[in-house]
């Protein structure tokens, strides 16, 4: 996945209440849409205004700290008397940014005991090499107006300012909250990108900037969309470490939205591949910490059972004329009808786990009671319900399209088609059925019998 795709925005990216985020990530999930500020009737003074919602995107920053000077606009700049030569300006738009290595925000809070945020960013001012940037030439090039009111607020032609960040670090890499993806093909606002100005200055554009036709931000990359931003255009979400990435899935399933769910890993999005499951144990009781794979050396029972009747199958298909479909035995049927479903799987559906070498799990917890209820029902020993993990495979089906076997092999082939299809006859005839392959973990003994 190549993080350049894709448009991004994070919610309460500054908050460290775990709680609060997934309250806000409910909320918006319920709602269906991101909102700007004036939408959900909060005034807060920014560069993207009270109407507009930020999003990062990645870009590539040049070497250069702040927005350089082509040669010949050095010559004319009063830049020129500053600098030895046009090298050596360029030189030192590139010097390291820190006069000092800078603690984290999270080792200054600890340092100094504080959560306050904006100390935190004094801290880094402090810190920070600046950098010159001519504004006038800024202006003279490029005619925007917003280069004319930070004329007109700071008196000067000169203004060191601070090294550009990338929009992608401030919004994504440098959060708390979750983190949204969006495809590059959802309608935008194209903004300009300025300066990084010191604090006093861009404090007083903010009002300026609201009066101008352009969108601004100092972030680079950074691109804007008006009003709301529906949640059926995302493609995915980021968790960051600290929040329980099952809450969040739980959240998403709750609402119906199928979208992946990726954490970040040195500065790459690594898919969350492991689903957890509830099964009803009824052969031994289970223990936390026990792994289950089916292999060529430990077969399901289902496996067993069927390949022992595969001979006779095979003799059934070659000579139907001697068997009758009322004299067949109960494993005889299922055998015939497994067959047949693992031939179409492997021709048609080979991403599907087999029905043999798989566990029979439920999707959620109430699905797996109804079954313990039903076994118990039916005279079958129970032990317990379990929670399960894996990162392989899992196929839901319906369990009424599980047919009979019988001796006419076009017709279990037709209807295995009908099971791996998901098709639908009767709407009062379903009851869901889970399977599952690859490394199986317990995870959680939920109920013992």
């Amino acid at each position: 996945m190549n993080l350049s795709d894709y448009y991004y925005h994070t919610i309460l990216k500054d908050e460290l209440d775990k709680n609060k985020i997934y309250i806000n990530l409910e909320s918006i999930l319920k709602d269906g849409y991101i909102k700007s500020k004036k939408l959900l009737n909060i005034q807060k003074d920014s560069y993207n205004g009270d109407e507009y919602i930020s999003l990062a995107s990645l870009e590539n920053n040049t070497s250069y700290k702040v927005p350089h000077l082509e040669k010949i606009d050095y010559e004319k700049s009063i830049l020129s008397k500053k600098y030895n030569s046009y090298e050596e300006y360029l030189t030192s738009l590139k010097e390291y940014e820190f006069l000092e290595e800078p603690l984290t925000k999270q080792e200054y809070f600890e340092k100094y005991n504080t959560t306050d945020k904006r100390q935190y960013f004094n801290y880094l001012d402090k810190i920070t090499r600046t950098y010159p940037v001519d504004i006038k030439v800024l202006y003279e090039n490029t005619q925007d107006d917003i280069y004319k009111e930070i004329l007109n607020i700071s008196k000067q032609e000169i203004i060191y300012c601070y090294p550009s960040e990338n929009s992608f670090n401030k919004y994504v890499l440098e959060t708390n909250g979750i983190t949204f993806i969006f495809n590059k093909n959802i309608k935008v606002e194209k903004i300009n990108i300025i300066p990084n100005l010191p604090f006093e200055i861009e404090n007083k554009l903010v009002s300026s900037i609201e009066k101008l036709n352009n969108r601004y931000s100092n972030l680079i990359g950074e691109v804007q969309v008006k009003d709301k931003l529906s949640i059926n255009h995302a493609i995915g979400v980021i968790i960051k470490n600290n929040l329980d990435i099952e809450k969040v899935k739980d959240l998403l399933k709750k609402y119906n939205y199928n979208i992946k769910v990726y954490k970040m890993e040195k500065d790459k999005l690594v898919e969350d591949n492991v689903k957890y499951f509830y099964h009803v144990v009824t052969n031994k009781p289970m223990y936390v910490g026990q792994k289950i794979s089916f292999t060529e050396t430990n077969q399901s029972g289902v496996y067993k059972r069927v390949m022992e009747k595969e001979s006779l199958v095979n003799d059934i298909y070659l000579h139907p004329e001697n068997y009758k479909q009322e004299d067949l035995e109960h494993h005889t049927k299922v055998a015939l009808r497994e067959l047949a479903m693992e031939e179409i799987r492997q021709k048609h559906y080979p991403n599907y786990p087999s029905r043999m070498k798989s566990l029979y799990v439920s999707t959620d917890l109430e699905d797996s009671n109804m079954w313990a209820n039903s076994f118990i029902n039916k005279g079958r020993v129970v032990y317990q319900i379990v929670k399960l993990k894996t990162t392989g495979n899992s196929f839901t089906g319906n369990a009424y399209n599980c047919f009979e076997g019988t001796i006419n092999k076009e017709y279990n082939l037709k209807e295995s088609f009908k099971y791996w299809d998901n098709i639908i006859e009767d709407e009062s005839k379903i009851i869901y059925e889970t399977i599952i392959d690859g490394e199986i973990e317990v995870v959680e003994i939920i109920k013992e019998f």
